[in-house]
């Protein structure tokens, strides 16, 4: 079965909890039922002595004013009522004390004075009786003969009940006073068994925990310091110590088995670490060599790259003259078939204009013959007008402004009409010259069609041209190009070469050194 150093731990620390705790359960279980109880009967007995000496004190009190009562007439009444009160406060006394009743014998004597407290009181009101009365010798001798013995016998009682609460409570008293032993004694136990269980938990822990510890760190320590023939022997506990030791154990195994593997080892490399130098600095050499030879092709080519770029130079500014001949043709070409446009949208606007012309030449016709029907209407008018006499004059008046207006609007529209003639003269003349202008701008739109025709072609062969040379010119920029990588990669390669020659001596020194830290352990 598996034990942790947690449970071992844990279970030792409950054992001693636990026998901790049962020590003091039995204290407070046991002794402290026990202190209660007195505690009880104490305090029973300390209140009822209370009560006992309340008793006492209102009884005399009740005697003395009885007397005082008999005595003094004339303040009856005010002693009366103070007996009174204090008769019920006596009563209440001894109503508490049966209360705190502790014995049968208290018990009994209880009983007793009740008794002669119902006897006391009956006698104490007779006694009053016979003071309203003003019969002091009755009360007097009432007082003396029956009165004071009852109170005595009272006295009595109460002073037995006492002996016995005095004594009650000195039992408790004794009673507390072992229970306070008895639990010092407990204590004293409990302090002495948790030190034993304690130190058994001490002892258990270090031979378990602690002793096991210092062995492996013994063990630690003779491994840090490069001692590996330890013969330390595992244990065979099964918690986290053993693994631990275990561990150990199998760690100075493995080491012991490394470091013999790292020396061997480190010997095969120093060894193969010399061949190799050798062998990289044969390799360094030829590569120097390459680096020359590749260095004069790489400058040939360079120059073959640069003729062919100055031919491809040439060809591009070519086409580009070119392009910039067929981009104005091109531009020409647009103007002319933009003058085209232009002129059929005049001669079509010139036509337009025609016809709104004889369009005008209609309506200014109308006009006139509404003009002449105007005048003939204020011709009528004006007759009308004559032969209304006086009455007819406004209206003559009227009739001859209408006919001015009439007169003026014949002749705008004769201007009109002449206007109209000169502008369908000009209109036809128009139309005859933007005809003309039309077909030229034709032909020369055809004559620049051929000359971008034929600069497309030269462009094309030009442009054929550069393309060659530009491929001729990649072609030898690659191979100038790869040979400068080439260049580049046998000077890396010469680099590396002796780059790893010296890695090579500093592996053969890394061995050296490896061999020496090996042979620091002790196997």
């Amino acid at each position: 079965m598996r034990h942790s150093v947690i449970t071992k731990v844990v279970s030792a620390t409950l054992l001693v909890l636990t026998a901790i705790l049962l020590v003091a359960y039995y204290r407070v279980s046991v002794v402290g039922s026990k202190d209660a109880k007195a505690r009880q009967l104490t305090s029973n007995s300390l209140e009822a002595l209370h009560e006992l000496q309340g008793a006492g004190f209102t009884l005399t009190r009740i005697k003395v004013d009885i007397r005082d009562a008999i005595l003094d007439p004339q303040r009856f009444t005010f002693y009366e009522s103070r007996i009174l009160t204090q008769a019920e406060d006596l009563t209440n006394h001894i109503a508490r004390l049966e209360g705190h009743v502790l014995t049968p014998e208290v018990a009994a004597l209880t009983s007793t004075l009740q008794s002669e407290l119902a006897a006391f009181h009956d006698l104490g009101g007779r006694i009053l009786a016979y003071g309203r009365a003003r019969n002091m010798r009755a009360a007097t001798s009432l007082l003396l003969a029956e009165y004071i013995p009852a109170g005595e016998s009272i006295l009595e009682s109460l002073q037995l009940i006492e002996g016995h609460y005095k004594h009650a409570s000195a039992a408790a008293l004794a009673s507390l006073r072992t229970s306070a032993a008895t639990a010092n004694r407990m204590t004293y136990l409990n302090v002495v068994f948790s030190c034993l269980a304690a130190l058994a938990v001490i002892i258990y822990i270090y031979a378990s925990i602690v002793r096991p510890v210092i062995r492996i760190k013994n063990e630690v320590g003779r491994l840090a310091a490069g001692d590996l023939t330890s013969t330390y022997q595992a244990l065979s506990d099964r918690s986290e110590i053993g693994d631990l030791s275990r561990s150990l154990c199998a760690t100075i195994t493995n080491l012991r088995a490394l470091v013999s593997s790292v020396q061997t080892a480190s010997q095969s490399v120093a060894a193969s670490a010399l061949g190799l130098s050798s062998s990289i600095k044969e390799v360094a050499t030829g590569n120097d060599n390459q680096v020359g030879i590749t260095k004069e092709i790489s400058q040939t080519i360079e120059h073959l790259a640069g003729a062919t770029q100055e031919i491809a130079a040439n060809a591009q500014n070519a086409a580009a003259a070119g392009a910039t001949a067929r981009e104005v043709a091109q531009a020409g070409t647009l103007k002319i078939g933009k003058a085209i446009d232009t002129l059929k949208t005049v001669q079509e606007s010139v036509l337009s204009l025609s016809s709104v012309s004889n369009q005008i030449g209609g309506m200014a016709a109308v006009i006139g013959d509404i003009a002449d029907q105007t005048n003939l209407l204020s011709l009528n008018a004006a007759i009308e007008a004559a032969r209304a006499g006086e009455h007819g004059r406004s209206f003559a008046v009227v009739a001859d402004a209408v006919r001015s207006l009439a007169e003026q609007s014949r002749r705008s529209t004769k201007e009109i009409r002449d206007l109209t003639s000169t502008i369908l003269q000009q209109i036809d003349a128009a139309i005859a010259l933007s005809t003309q202008g039309a077909e030229g701008a034709t032909g020369a739109q055809a004559a620049l069609t051929g000359i971008i025709t034929n600069i497309n072609d030269i462009a094309l062969t030009i442009e054929g041209i550069s393309a060659v040379s530009e491929e001729q010119a990649a072609a030898a920029n690659e191979v100038a190009a790869s040979m400068d990588n080439f260049s580049s990669i046998t000077h890396q390669v010469a680099s590396s070469s002796r780059e790893t020659s010296l890695a090579a001596q500093q592996l053969s020194a890394l061995a050296d050194e490896l061999q020496q830290t090996a042979d620091q352990f002790r196997l």
